[in-house]
Protein backbone atom coordinates (compact mmCIF):
# COMPACT_ATOMS: atom_id res chain seq x y z
CA UNK A 1 0.00 0.00 0.00
CA UNK A 2 2.41 3.03 -1.13
CA UNK A 3 2.55 5.40 -4.51
CA UNK A 4 3.81 2.33 -6.82
CA UNK A 5 0.79 0.74 -5.97
CA UNK A 6 -1.59 3.38 -6.06
CA UNK A 7 0.13 4.41 -9.63
CA UNK A 8 0.26 0.86 -10.55
CA UNK A 9 -3.94 0.24 -9.24
CA UNK A 10 -4.34 3.66 -11.45
CA UNK A 11 -3.38 2.02 -14.57
CA UNK A 12 -2.70 5.42 -16.20
CA UNK A 13 1.38 4.53 -16.52
CA UNK A 14 1.79 1.04 -18.17
CA UNK A 15 5.77 0.25 -18.70
CA UNK A 16 8.20 0.25 -16.66
CA UNK A 17 9.60 3.61 -17.86
CA UNK A 18 6.42 5.31 -17.41
CA UNK A 19 6.07 4.28 -13.37
CA UNK A 20 9.54 5.18 -13.45
CA UNK A 21 9.58 8.72 -14.69
CA UNK A 22 6.00 9.28 -12.90
CA UNK A 23 8.09 7.94 -9.41
CA UNK A 24 11.03 10.08 -10.28
CA UNK A 25 8.89 13.61 -11.13
CA UNK A 26 6.79 12.54 -7.98
CA UNK A 27 9.71 12.32 -5.79
CA UNK A 28 11.51 15.54 -7.13
CA UNK A 29 7.98 17.59 -6.61
CA UNK A 30 7.81 15.93 -3.18
CA UNK A 31 11.18 16.89 -1.71
CA UNK A 32 10.95 20.71 -3.29
CA UNK A 33 7.18 20.76 -1.48
CA UNK A 34 8.08 18.93 1.22
CA UNK A 35 11.06 21.48 2.22
CA UNK A 36 9.65 24.88 1.58
CA UNK A 37 6.59 23.76 3.63
CA UNK A 38 9.17 23.00 6.39
CA UNK A 39 10.48 26.46 5.95
CA UNK A 40 7.19 27.67 6.33
CA UNK A 41 5.95 25.54 9.62
CA UNK A 42 9.48 27.40 10.89
CA UNK A 43 8.64 30.64 9.81
CA UNK A 44 4.95 30.34 11.09
CA UNK A 45 4.31 27.91 13.77
CA UNK A 46 1.39 29.24 15.13
CA UNK A 47 -0.45 26.38 12.10
CA UNK A 48 1.85 23.38 13.49
CA UNK A 49 -0.60 22.67 16.37
CA UNK A 50 -3.40 22.95 14.08
CA UNK A 51 -2.04 21.16 11.34
CA UNK A 52 -1.15 18.21 14.02
CA UNK A 53 -4.49 18.26 15.28
CA UNK A 54 -6.02 17.30 12.18
CA UNK A 55 -3.56 14.82 10.59
CA UNK A 56 -3.50 13.33 14.66
CA UNK A 57 -7.37 12.67 14.53
CA UNK A 58 -7.86 11.33 10.96
CA UNK A 59 -5.15 8.99 10.88
CA UNK A 60 -6.71 7.95 14.55
CA UNK A 61 -10.21 7.09 13.05
CA UNK A 62 -9.30 6.43 9.27
CA UNK A 63 -5.44 5.09 9.52
CA UNK A 64 -2.77 5.53 7.35
CA UNK A 65 -4.49 5.30 3.91
CA UNK A 66 -4.97 7.38 0.65
CA UNK A 67 -8.48 8.00 1.74
CA UNK A 68 -7.10 9.53 4.69
CA UNK A 69 -4.90 11.56 3.22
CA UNK A 70 -7.93 13.15 0.89
CA UNK A 71 -9.64 14.22 4.43
CA UNK A 72 -6.73 16.33 5.27
CA UNK A 73 -7.86 19.41 4.49
CA UNK A 74 -6.03 22.11 6.40
CA UNK A 75 -2.37 19.84 5.81
CA UNK A 76 -3.47 19.76 2.02
CA UNK A 77 -4.40 23.90 1.91
CA UNK A 78 -0.91 24.13 3.47
CA UNK A 79 0.97 22.49 0.60
CA UNK A 80 -1.15 24.36 -1.79
CA UNK A 81 -0.67 27.75 -0.94
CA UNK A 82 3.41 26.68 -0.01
CA UNK A 83 3.00 25.93 -3.67
CA UNK A 84 0.80 28.46 -5.24
CA UNK A 85 3.80 30.58 -3.79
CA UNK A 86 6.67 28.95 -4.41
CA UNK A 87 5.89 26.05 -6.62
CA UNK A 88 8.76 24.14 -8.90
CA UNK A 89 6.71 24.57 -11.90
CA UNK A 90 6.59 28.21 -13.66
CA UNK A 91 5.05 26.71 -16.53
CA UNK A 92 2.24 23.94 -16.67
CA UNK A 93 2.78 21.43 -19.30
CA UNK A 94 0.88 19.10 -21.29
CA UNK A 95 0.39 17.05 -24.40
CA UNK A 96 -2.56 16.65 -25.99
CA UNK A 97 -3.79 13.20 -26.13
CA UNK A 98 -6.59 13.67 -29.26
CA UNK A 99 -7.60 16.72 -31.65
CA UNK A 100 -8.94 19.48 -29.59
CA UNK A 101 -10.63 22.59 -30.64
CA UNK A 102 -10.63 25.90 -28.07
CA UNK A 103 -14.17 27.74 -27.77
CA UNK A 104 -12.54 30.65 -29.87
CA UNK A 105 -12.05 28.19 -32.27
CA UNK A 106 -8.52 27.61 -31.99
CA UNK A 107 -7.75 23.95 -33.38
CA UNK A 108 -4.81 21.90 -31.27
CA UNK A 109 -3.53 18.83 -33.06
CA UNK A 110 -3.21 15.69 -31.24
CA UNK A 111 0.46 15.69 -29.77
CA UNK A 112 0.92 19.13 -29.22
CA UNK A 113 2.59 20.50 -26.47
CA UNK A 114 0.74 23.22 -24.74
CA UNK A 115 2.41 25.13 -21.71
CA UNK A 116 0.85 27.63 -19.35
CA UNK A 117 2.64 30.18 -17.30
CA UNK A 118 0.63 29.21 -13.85
CA UNK A 119 3.62 31.34 -11.73
CA UNK A 120 1.23 34.38 -13.41
CA UNK A 121 -1.95 33.29 -12.24
CA UNK A 122 -1.13 32.84 -8.44
CA UNK A 123 -0.30 36.31 -8.08
CA UNK A 124 -3.34 38.23 -9.15
CA UNK A 125 -5.38 39.89 -6.99
CA UNK A 126 -8.37 39.10 -9.46
CA UNK A 127 -7.85 35.35 -8.49
CA UNK A 128 -6.42 35.26 -5.01
CA UNK A 129 -7.14 37.89 -1.87
CA UNK A 130 -3.75 39.04 -1.25
CA UNK A 131 -2.25 36.76 -3.71
CA UNK A 132 1.53 37.98 -2.42
CA UNK A 133 0.43 37.30 1.20
CA UNK A 134 1.11 33.22 2.51
CA UNK A 135 -1.95 32.37 4.10
CA UNK A 136 -2.07 28.63 4.60
CA UNK A 137 -5.66 27.61 5.11
CA UNK A 138 -6.84 29.59 2.18
CA UNK A 139 -8.10 26.38 0.29
CA UNK A 140 -9.39 24.39 3.09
Amino acid sequence: NDILQWLIDEKQESSTRQLTLRMLSINLASIHTSSRALYNLAAYPQYVGPLREEVDAIIREHGWTIEAIALMRKAASFLVETQRLEGILTLHKKKAMTDLTLSDGTCIPEGTHLSVPTCVFHRVSAVYDNPDVFNPLRFS
